[in-house]
């Protein structure tokens, strides 16, 4: 992804000037967060930037299969539509479309966080975000670089870019955030890829 406009400094602290105030330490984003917003019960944003969306469940893989053998051209469209997606819902805000993404087993890894084991937890994480803090997505972009494995089985991974809006004293400070993420991904039942592993590793470098 090519570079993007120049950030206004009103539109809130950079990344770099969050680490400085956090006592000098790289922390993630949900870790900023927390300390922002204490007392807190809702674990902080992970990103990816990635979070909430429009359209039905996970994406469906074009072709039926037999139980293994090398992805098909499908199936890798199908796996990085999963991405695609991703965007897509988040920008929407459609929660539930979002968790439908994920694997019913799934487990999401959230640095810094204990991990969100579940559909059903993700979901929960997502909304306490959402509606218990006010987080906003601005702008998101999830770019898929890899994607190997077998038709039952496989991982995607890519690097993603953030902005997201948090309400602070009447005001909203924006959080820029970027970084790497790698997920498995699975079929389900109906035929349809989701995401049964999810992690992310934020480009965060500690403070001088």
């Amino acid at each position: 992804m090519a570079g993007g406009p120049q950030e206004d400094p009103k539109d809130g602290p950079r990344i770099p000037d969050l680490l400085r105030m956090e006592r000098g330490q790289g922390l993630h984003t949900s870790q900023r967060i927390n300390e922002m917003r204490r007392p807190m019960t809702i674990p902080g944003i992970l990103l990816l930037a990635f979070l909430i969306f429009a359209g039905g469940g996970g994406v469906a893989a074009q072709s039926s299969h037999p139980g293994g053998g090398a992805l098909t051209p499908g199936d890798r469209e199908a796996i990085k539509g999963l991405a695609t997606g991703y965007v897509e819902r988040a920008l929407a805000g459609d929660l539930g479309a979002w968790a439908e993404l994920y694997h019913p087993e799934a487990v999401r890894m959230n640095p810094g966080e204990p991990p969100l084991v579940g559909r059903e937890a993700i979901h929960s994480w997502i909304h306490g975000l959402v509606h218990d803090l006010g987080v906003s997505v601005r702008s998101l972009a999830v770019i898929p670089q890899e994607v190997e494995g077998t038709r039952e089985l496989a991982f995607i991974r890519g690097t993603y870019r953030s902005e997201l809006g948090l309400p602070v004293d009447g005001d909203e400070v924006v959080i820029r955030d970027e970084g790497s993420w790698l997920a498995v991904v699975r079929r389900d039942r109906d035929d349809a890829w989701r995401f049964y592993r999810f992690i992310g590793n934020p480009d965060v470098s500690p403070a001088p």
